[in-house]
């Protein structure tokens, strides 16, 4: 009940703003598309058309959706069995660039731990393995690295000797 007076209290005559009384079952729908095509092409820097002709949606993004699947029914969450299909097909004909690849090509910090790595505590959570997304995310923590200095968030000094790790790996 809360949620709709919420609704009621930001609703403009500008906005459009739509309850669903389901939310986990439409954040997951969401994130069908943003945890796997949004995060590809951010990391990759290219459109959703180019990288299902470099074949990267058929080896990285379809394998990552596939895992998004899985925690959503470790979540109590079933999505429809056409899931997949429905979000490869939603932007045919366009040569899309997703959110996060716009933030990334801006200089902007990406929305990692709302889009993907919040979804990545559940999977731990529910002990769903996710190689793929995990690496996806781990590979994009590099690259908002790199944005948040960029921006000034903070600063490396460069012109000091970089520390040495006396960690040993094996």
């Amino acid at each position: 009940m809360m949620t709709k007076q919420f609704i009621e209290l930001i609703s403009t005559t500008g906005n459009d703003i739509i309850y669903h009384p389901d939310a986990k079952f439409h954040r997951y729908k969401k994130l069908v598309y943003n945890a796997t095509f949004n995060t590809t092409c951010a990391l990759v820097g290219i459109d959703t058309g180019r990288l299902e002709l470099a074949g990267t949606l058929d080896t990285v993004t379809i394998p990552a959706m596939r895992e998004v699947l899985k925690i959503a029914k470790a979540d109590g969450v079933e999505l429809p069995a056409d899931s997949i299909n429905s979000v490869v097909h939603s932007d045919d004909g366009d040569w899309f660039k997703p959110s996060m690849l716009v933030d990334v090509e801006k200089g902007n910090p990406i929305e990692l731990e709302a889009i993907l790595g919040n979804l990545l505590v559940v999977g731990k959570e529910l002990k769903v393995e996710t190689p793929v997304l995990s690496l996806i995310y781990e590979l994009l923590k590099s690259v908002q690295y790199r944005l948040k200095e960029a921006k000034g968030l903070f600063k490396v000094n460069d012109a000091e000797p970089r520390p040495i790790s006396k960690r040993y790996y094996e």
